[in-house]
């Protein structure tokens, strides 16, 4: 069985075209593996310790603060004084 020189030029590149990507793949796989493992908190404090949170955008600030009622703990002052979402605003403070 021989082989015509075009076929085996195409199998060649298709070889080492199959190389270049795997081993493109490994060295993005490893960083991401690395970097994943050494995340640490920005602050060093817990969501029970805080009282008031200001978010600032180009557009709005958004001002919350604890009022202390059990059923809703948070209320929204700034831009309109609204009970706030417990969820939302102690999902904000975890990511911290």
């Amino acid at each position: 069985m021989k082989l015509q020189k075009t076929t085996l030029f195409l199998l060649i590149f298709a070889l080492a075209l199959g190389l270049v990507v795997y081993i493109n793949e490994v060295q993005q796989s490893s960083p991401q593996a690395s970097k994943s493992t050494t995340q640490q908190p920005i602050f060093n404090f817990s969501e029970q310790e805080i009282n008031r949170l200001t978010v600032e955008t180009e557009n709005d600030t958004l001002v919350f603060e604890k009022t202390g009622n059990l059923p809703l703990p948070w209320e929204m002052e700034e831009p309109e004084e609204v009970t706030a979402n417990d969820a939302a605003v102690v999902f904000l403070l975890d990511l911290l």
